[in-house]
């Protein structure tokens, strides 16, 4: 059978999303996977196709620039460009089954023209915060384009139940996480890193992914004095990059941390799981913000434990998914910092208990959340939906 995966981005640009629709799609055995995404810029065409492990890769350059519920009559050019090009995939690859990848607005009208104007079944990929959790003005015709799809695929429960109560109905769903590329299991290299960040003779605790407030970092800074009262040689390594860094420094500097906070900037992807094992305990409290914005799944949570690490995160989201409560590592309620500081002593002063979590981690990452597991599970969902 042949499938159809449209998404904005795609490897080699990176994120979440791009992870999640890459390793899906090259680890199904029973499903011909072409994939339809946006053209990168300064990444020649030829050097994207031959850099790419999937059966088909193609881009286009005219793609909408916004995601905004405008779309249709701000660009309507590229939008119904988008739309020919891809139907004349779905007519030369003979395709069976349309996977949209990352939900957008662009993509809703697209898929609203393919069910008006073919018999190609429609699936719909949740990572959450594409579902609005606040009013807008926008939500009725986003409620009424979600109802397109034959089908959704959400990244965890709490996605799944944030869109049934967004559509007001109920509609066939699956829910399909997001899984460990299995160089997570093996050992790597730290010396380099624990050279460049300065950890030698220090307990470090480390955070890595983009700098957004929902993240959390700043509670993790704010209970540091507490944490370094017990412990003052502890460290907290941050990895990544993104819009609260300058704030994030500021507090630091606010609070006199200065020696206690390696701001660490992008973590190359040779150098994650490297990143992981240099740390004693991944801390992540990540929190919903006004707005809605939350954690959708938290797959940082199972890379760590993967990597051996008992993990923190936010009692928000679809964490909850990620994290096996008092198993693999704590969840914790991200506005009371006092708990947050009880967990991260408790794992830091009761090592035997920190290593165990740190196994169960590992061994859950890999018994439920590989990708040849994942992608197989959803397979065979698609594989029914198009009724093969």
């Amino acid at each position: 059978m042949n499938a159809l995966w449209i998404a904005e981005y795609y490897p080699p640009s990176t994120g979440g999303v791009q992870i999640y629709l890459r390793n899906t799609v090259r680890h199904m055995s029973r499903i011909h996977s072409v994939v339809f995404t946006k053209e990168l810029a300064g990444h020649p065409l030829e050097d994207q196709q031959a850099a790419a492990d999937e059966s088909l890769l193609l881009r286009v350059p005219h793609w909408p620039e916004k995601d905004d519920v405008h779309i249709a009559y701000r660009q309507p050019g590229k939008l119904f460009r988008l739309y020919r090009d891809i139907r004349r995939v779905l007519r030369e690859e003979t395709i069976s089954l349309v996977v949209v990848g990352k939900v957008s607005f662009p993509l809703l009208f697209v898929a609203t023209l393919l069910k008006l104007t073919t018999r190609v079944p429609v699936a719909f990929l949740f990572h959450g915060e594409e579902i609005p959790a606040i009013a807008l003005r926008s939500n009725p015709i986003r409620r009424v384009l979600f109802k397109m799809a034959d089908f959704y695929i959400c990244n965890s429960n709490y996605t799944r139940e944030a869109l049934s109560a967004f559509c007001r109905h109920s509609r066939p769903s699956f829910i399909s996480c997001p899984g460990v590329e299995e160089r997570f299991f093996e050992p790597a290299d730290t010396a380099p890193l624990a050279k460049r960040f300065g950890t030698e003779g220090r307990r470090v605790i480390y955070t890595v992914g983009r700098l957004d407030p929902r993240k959390g970092h700043d509670r993790v800074i704010e209970a540091l004095p507490a944490l370094i009262d017990r412990i003052p040689n502890l460290l907290y390594l941050v990895g990544g990059t993104g819009r609260n860094l300058e704030p994030l420094k500021r507090r630091v500097k606010e609070l006199g941390l200065e020696g206690y906070v390696r701001f660490c900037g992008f973590i190359p992807d040779e150098e994650i799981v490297a990143f992981h094992q240099l740390g004693e305990v991944f801390v992540m409290p990540n929190r919903t913000l006004a707005d809605g914005d939350t954690e959708g799944f938290g797959i940082v949570f199972l890379e760590a434990g993967a990597c051996g690490r008992p993990v923190i995160g936010g009692n928000c989201g679809g964490v909850p998914d990620a994290v096996s409560d008092c198993e693999t590592g704590f969840l914790v309620d991200p506005y009371r910092s006092g708990e947050l500081t009880e967990r991260i002593l408790y794992l830091l002063e009761h090592r035997a208990e920190a290593v165990g979590m740190g196994e169960a981690g590992r061994r859950r990452a890999w018994q439920e959340f590989r990708w040849p597991h994942l992608a197989g599970r959803l397979e065979g969902v698609l594989l029914e939906a198009a009724g093969r």
